[in-house]
């Protein structure tokens, strides 16, 4: 009797093991084997730095990536997204940032760095929404310091990204612009180093129309503030291949800005000009924008 219990367990046992050891393999079974690992990883000062988390999002205007790894360390970059092709980081609009702590008030940038920085994206597929490429630029202190950092062998391979309208929420860009209203459906907006970008379209992949903004963070939280044709605060309004700026010396009026939960909102009506052709000017009216980045 005792014999037979004996064997009746090993056969129940055999039985169970054997559910779970076919249970096993399907689930590694359903797994698609071909599906490639996401990487992002370069060497700070010649010292390997590999990214614990990156978050990428793309839509009609920028290319926003921020890379965090296990010591809280971030890299973040913001480019005009022009698709596959090589990136020189200068100025207010592409540019790279790279913090000891989100929280730093001081930042390396590459705008303070004398050397060329190059960003060169080799592959950005919008099926399977995944990005790569590579990356070499040096980097220095934002506080003039002459204090600098070296980036080199920088790799972002298979790195998923999300479209605009998987992260607008409720942030939204109104204006009317020769008779015709322009509601965006589509934000994308960040904060990076010490400016905040804001891309508004209409739906993904449509290239053909959006507006942009571009402010330095800290401006008063209210009232009017003066904007520029090229450095911040400015905007860009693009339509049918041309690009609007706003005209240097025109106002826009920002109604809250807050900082703890960034959220910013405002109105404007301002002249815009063809940057290829002066002589082409549209008056944009009735505009306003509630942006969380």
């Amino acid at each position: 009797m005792n014999t037979s219990r004996v064997l009746l367990t090993i056969l129940y046992t055999l039985i169970f093991f054997g559910i779970v050891s076919c249970g096993s393999d399907s689930m590694t079974d359903s797994m698609d084997p071909n599906t490639p690992e996401a990487e992002f990883n370069f060497d700070l000062d010649g010292v390997a730095w590999i990214a614990n988390s990156t978050e990428v999002t793309i839509d009609n205007g920028f290319i926003i990536a921020e890379a965090l790894n296990s010591s809280g360390e971030q890299l973040k970059l913001v480019i005009d997204n022009k698709g596959v092709d090589d990136y020189n980081l200068a100025g207010n609009l592409n540019i790279a940032s790279y913090k000891s702590s989100i929280s730093d008030t001081e930042y390396f940038g590459t705008q303070f760095a004398s050397q060329i920085a190059s960003f060169d994206i080799s592959s950005l597929d919008y099926n399977t929404k995944m990005i790569s490429g590579s990356f070499n630029f040096d980097l220095a202190k934002s506080d003039s310091s002459g204090e600098a950092l070296s980036i080199s062998n920088g790799i972002f391979n298979n790195v998923p990204f999300k479209m605009g309208s998987e992260i607008t929420g409720n942030s939204i860009i109104s204006f009317t612009v020769n008779n015709t209203t322009f509601q965006s459906q589509i934000v994308n907006a960040t904060s990076n180093a010490d400016l905040i970008y804001i891309s508004g379209s209409k739906s993904d992949l449509a290239d053909e129309e959006r507006f942009m903004f571009i402010f330095n963070q800290q401006f008063s939280s209210s009232g009017p503030i003066a904007l520029n044709s090229f450095g911040p605060p400015n905007g860009r309004y693009i339509f049918d291949n041309s690009v609007y700026r706003t005209v240097a010396s025109e106002e826009m009026t920002i109604t809250n800005h807050d900082i703890v939960n960034q959220m910013i909102t405002g109105t404007f009506n301002f002249e815009m000009r063809n940057e290829d052709l002066f002589s082409d000017v549209i008056t944009v009216e009735d505009g306003t924008f509630s942006i969380q980045y």
